[in-house]
């Protein structure tokens, strides 16, 4: 399938164990060929609790070696931690300005 794909968007939340899964994850797509798709990756990092002292990781784009543009932070949001989400107008302003950051960076044309 990843032959397919003309884009990826890898998700993970804030804990260590999570963003080295991400960090071997694009490593073995840049050693696997795939270079296209780990450089260009869309990255999002969402905070999974409201773990008081727990933020986004300073320089986590260089860590991955993708464009800080490329990562996307996504703060806890109480609407999305329960089952059953189905309104938009539910989620906390930055919460929504994530997404539409993200929906802009997957949509937006390549440039040569």
């Amino acid at each position: 399938m990843l032959d397919l794909a003309d884009q990826l968007i890898l998700c993970s939340d804030t804990t260590a164990p999570a963003l080295d899964a991400a960090e071997r994850l694009l490593r073995r797509l840049r050693g696997s060929g795939r270079q296209h798709l780990a450089d260009d990756a869309a990255i999002v990092i969402t905070e999974i609790s409201r773990s008081p002292g727990r933020s986004f990781p300073i320089g986590l784009h260089g860590q991955l070696g993708v464009p800080a543009d490329q990562v996307i932070a996504v703060p806890f949001d109480p609407s999305l931690h329960f089952p059953g989400f189905r309104e938009l107008r539910s989620l906390r302003t930055p919460t929504l300005s994530a997404f539409l950051d993200l929906a802009e960076l997957v949509v937006r044309p390549e440039t040569p």
